[in-house]
């Protein structure tokens, strides 16, 4: 937090005390940020204590304390998760698998918790057609008829990756990268969406029809 008039500030081991008018103190614990320790995940607390030194006017001196809880998380699924489900059930790996692992479908619709969260929704919400990718009109003739498919996606996430993928045979291999499958154009969609647009640099035939899906992964963090 900048320094703020008339506050003055005395660091101690595992402590911080600040002393000033009450209307300068408001104005720093405003801009109070928490940051944990590198690779710390847990639950933790910050502890307030209030003392207004013996000159307090009405009532004498006073004294107060607040401790708030802090939960940092390892990721931005990991807070969907704690959203959505008990942390009982979480805490049970036994229901990982059909409850909330990344794969399950606790909804038993077929989408998995990893697509949910990718598209916006809860575990147990459907997803309609806005959510799914969607085929769009292929170039004209003169470019050869090439696939173009969009998804909306979630781009908040810096572990979460959308892999667009191509092949004239679904049972076959896929190919994907920038020399399979360019972005044609990204639209923020606002709170931290954008719909992507994919366009297949092989040009499909009519004997050689072409196929797009795009796959999803979810990173592990590395190392701070």
């Amino acid at each position: 937090t900048p320094p703020v008039a008339g506050v003055s500030v005395e660091p101690q081991a595992g402590q911080l005390t600040l002393l000033g008018p009450q209307a300068a103190l408001r104005t720093v614990l405003a801009g109070l940020t928490y940051r944990p320790l590198p690779g710390f995940v847990g639950l933790d607390a910050l502890l307030l204590y209030a003392d207004d030194l013996g000159h307090s006017g009405q009532g004498g001196a006073q004294t107060t304390s607040l401790e708030i809880p802090i939960e940092v998380l390892l990721n931005r699924y990991t807070a969907w998760l704690r959203e959505h489900f008990s942390s009982e059930d979480l805490a049970n790996e036994a229901m990982e698998a059909e409850l909330w692992g990344e794969w399950a479908t606790p909804a038993g619709d077929g989408d998995p918790n990893l697509a949910k969260y990718a598209a916006g929704a809860g575990p147990f919400e459907p997803l309609g057609a806005i959510h799914r990718v969607q085929v769009l009109p292929a170039d004209d003739p003169a470019n050869g008829f090439h696939l173009r498919f969009s998804l909306r996606q979630r781009q908040d996430d810096p572990l979460l990756e959308f892999a667009a993928e191509v092949t004239s045979d679904p049972d076959g291999t896929w190919s994907g990268g920038p020399e399979a499958v360019e972005i044609e154009s990204t639209s923020d969609l606002g709170n931290g969406f954008a719909r992507v647009v994919y366009r297949d640099r092989t040009a499909a035939r009519e004997e050689m029809p072409r196929f797009g899906r795009v796959r999803l992964f979810m990173r592990s963090p590395g190392p701070e």
